[in-house]
C-alpha cells in the first residue's frame, strides 16, 4: 500500500480538515482491541490496538491517507497511540499489547511526545511498524525460531549488513 491512499471529497462532513483537527484532538477516535491467541494453549497472550474512527468514514486506511496529504500524520498517529495506552491498565496485566506506528513517524516530536514522561507504564507494548511506508521488515516466518536454526540466522544476518550497507 506504500504511498497510494484513497482521495475522499474534501467536502464530504464538514471537510477534511476540520475532521482531522477534530481527530487529533482524539474527538471520536477510540481504539478496538483484537486478541492475540495462543494457538498451542489456546489462551490470549496479547490484543493488537486498532484505531476506529466514529465519523461518516470509517476507514482507518482512508484516514491515514489524508492525514499525510495534509501533514498532520504525526498528530494523527500520535493521538491513536494515546486512545490505545489509555485501556494499558484496563487490560489482563498477563499480556501484551501491540500498537502499529509508520516507521517514517517514529522519530516525529509527537509521537516521540507519547512515549515520554511518567504517563503510562509501557511494560509488555510491542511497538508494530506498519507498512504505510517502504521499510525492510522481515517477516515473522523468517525470525521465528532464529536462535535455533543456522541457515535463517545467516540469512537475516546478511539481510542485515546489506541494509546496513544501503543506508536502510
Amino acid at each position: 500500500m506504500s504511498g497510494s491512499y484513497p482521495v475522499v471529497d474534501e467536502t464530504a462532513g464538514g471537510g477534511w480538515l476540520q475532521q482531522l483537527a477534530a481527530a487529533c484532538r482524539g474527538e471520536g477516535l477510540s481504539s478496538a482491541y483484537q486478541p492475540i491467541v495462543d494457538t498451542a494453549r489456546g489462551t490470549i497472550v496479547g490484543y493488537e490496538a486498532l484505531m476506529r474512527l466514529g465519523y461518516p468514514e470509517r476507514n482507518p486506511e482512508v484516514w491515514l491517507g489524508q492525514a499525510r496529504r495534509h501533514g498532520v500524520a504525526a498528530d494523527l498517529e500520535a493521538a491513536s497511540l494515546r486512545r490505545a495506552l489509555e485501556a494499558r491498565p484496563h487490560l489482563p496485566s498477563n499480556t501484551f499489547l501491540t500498537v502499529n506506528v509508520s516507521p517514517d513517524l517514529l522519530a516525529t516530536p509527537a509521537v516521540r511526545d507519547v512515549w515520554d514522561g511518567e504517563r503510562w507504564d509501557l511494560a509488555g507494548v510491542v511497538v508494530e511498524l506498519t507498512e504505510q511506508t517502504a521499510i525492510i521488515k522481515l517477516d515473522r516466518g523468517l525470525v521465528q525460531d532464529l536462535d535455533r536454526d543456522e541457515a535463517k540466522f545467516a540469512l537475516v544476518e546478511m539481510i542485515g549488513t546489506f541494509a546496513d550497507r544501503i543506508d536502510a
